[in-house]
């Protein structure tokens, strides 16, 4: 059998290419050992619910927002009157005492018991701006969370979408591949018969080469795209996953500002910013409210009791020289009552209440520091507010632009592919007929697969446009 120069290069670079793609399927299979097992058909609607559960920065983002629902509800628990109940219990030995240079000589050892009952509230502009300022960093949160959520959903649908491209690229390289080796059957023989050239058979055998090497190429492709889309749900895809949502193709007729005016209503990011200028508003206010008086209120109640380890010897430090029976019979009851009751029947002492008003006149210049950080800061965010509107307003104008162009784009390659697709019908029958060559058909062949391939690109070029503009605008444009 004749050898031809080239076709052996072509089918050593297929060889290369299958290797390849074995290795990135075997890449595949461990490329996530810890993760579940991803669904074998899977909707649009399906993978996003798949990332708002699996996501770890969606997750992060829900803590966040509850550890701010938990310090709001801590903000306003600020406003309430604090209560401490205390009880104590002690013991003290026997032994020489002193206070000071006073001895008091050797005294009998001691046990204690005392209760404290105190209720205390705090009224200060701070900690009647607190839940106000605490709220607004609640909601800047729960934006920030809802932003990031929309932002993941754009992920998912842009990975979506490109598991579909390449599946659609992988569809048309196969029937690239089917009419490739449909006309090197004919080339070979024709070739047989006298009525073409070694040289024509050979070229259709290069086709068949290349045709086949974009097979091994789309074929990594989607197992690559479905990896990234099994990456962002937080699962492991299987590479034969049926994708069951479809997107078609429609002329945009939104207007520039009607999209403007959604955008501004809807977009997470601006609502983000608005957020957080109210944030930064209400920890201004805070600061200001450093310098306002305060006031407080408090009312305690305390008891005691004690009991000597030695009554005799209590008795015997009472007693004078040259006491009565009757005086003596009198400390010794007293001793013996205080003696008893131990360790709750305690002694009360009178409830002590205390009104406190309290105006800061200077304490250094922290106070003004603050504000003007705070201040500062108010400002910062209200700039950014603003550059993010601007930039909402031109990147909604350019997307709205480029979704036009694609459209179009995609028109325009619709109708080449069906001339292409004529253009190969008719080179067919001329060969058919015995009136062209196989070179021809080679020619037609791979204009029509490069035009099938440049409408896939241009449809799926819309899909991903119509995306980067629902992302600006904030709501489905579908």
């Amino acid at each position: 059998m004749p050898r031809y120069p080239g076709v052996g290069r072509y089918r050593g670079a297929a060889c290369i290419a299958a290797a390849w793609s074995i290795l990135v399927a075997a890449m595949a299979g461990a490329q996530q050992p810890g993760s579940a097992a991803g669904p074998r058909t899977l909707s649009l609607e399906a993978a996003s619910a798949l990332a708002r559960e699996n996501n770890p920065t969606l997750a992060e983002h829900a803590n966040d927002a509850r550890v701010a629902g938990a310090n709001l509800r801590s903000a306003y628990g600020d406003l309430l009157p604090t209560l401490n109940v205390s009880n104590s219990l002690g013991y003290t030995a026997s032994g020489e005492r002193r206070i000071g240079s006073v001895t008091l000589g050797d005294q009998p050892s001691v046990y204690s018991s005392s209760f404290n009952v105190g209720a205390s509230y705090g009224l200060t502009a701070s900690r009647l701006l607190q839940p106000r300022m605490v709220r607004a960093e609640t909601r800047e949160a729960e934006g920030q969370a809802a932003s990031m959520a929309a932002a993941v959903q754009n992920d998912v649908t842009r990975r979506y979408l490109g598991v579909l491209q390449a599946q659609a690229r992988l569809r048309q390289s196969e029937r690239d591949v089917t009419r490739a080796g449909e006309y090197a059957r004919q080339g070979n023989a024709q070739a047989a018969a006298g009525m073409t050239s070694p040289l024509d058979r050979a070229r259709a055998q290069v086709q068949l080469s290349q045709a086949e090497i974009r097979r091994l190429q789309a074929r990594r492709s989607v197992r690559t795209e479905v990896l990234a889309l099994g990456r962002m749900l937080g699962v492991a895809m299987d590479p034969a996953v049926e994708l069951t949502s479809t997107f078609a193709l429609f002329e945009p007729k939104w207007t520039d500002e009607e999209l403007v005016e959604r955008a501004l209503e809807g977009n997470p990011a601006l609502r983000a910013a608005d957020l957080a200028v109210g944030s930064a508003r209400a920890r201004a206010s805070l600061a200001r409210a450093a310098s306002l008086p305060s006031l407080s209120f408090s009312v305690n109640m305390h008891g005691w009791i004690q009991r000597s380890g030695d009554v005799e010897a209590l008795i015997q430090q009472r007693l004078g020289r040259g006491a009565t029976p009757e005086q003596e019979a009198l400390i010794r009851e007293r001793v013996q009552s205080e003696n008893d009751g131990y360790p709750f029947n305690y002694n009360r002492q009178p409830v002590n209440a205390a009104l406190t008003l309290s105006i800061p006149v200077f304490q250094g210049f922290s106070r003004r520091a603050q504000v003007t950080r705070t201040r500062a800061a108010q400002e910062d965010a209200a700039l950014r507010r603003r550059a993010e509107g601007v930039r909402v307003y031109a990147e909604v104008a350019t997307a709205a632009t480029n979704l036009r162009a694609a459209y179009e784009v995609a028109r325009a390659q619709e109708t080449v592919r069906a001339h292409a697709a004529e253009e190969l019908r008719l080179a067919d029958q001329r060969l058919k007929m015995g009136a062209g060559n196989v070179l021809l058909v080679s020619d037609a062949q791979a204009r029509l697969g490069q035009a099938e391939l440049d409408e896939i690109d241009a449809v799926y070029a819309f899909h991903l446009g119509l995306v980067e503009l629902q992302a600006l605008v904030g709501t489905p444009l579908r």
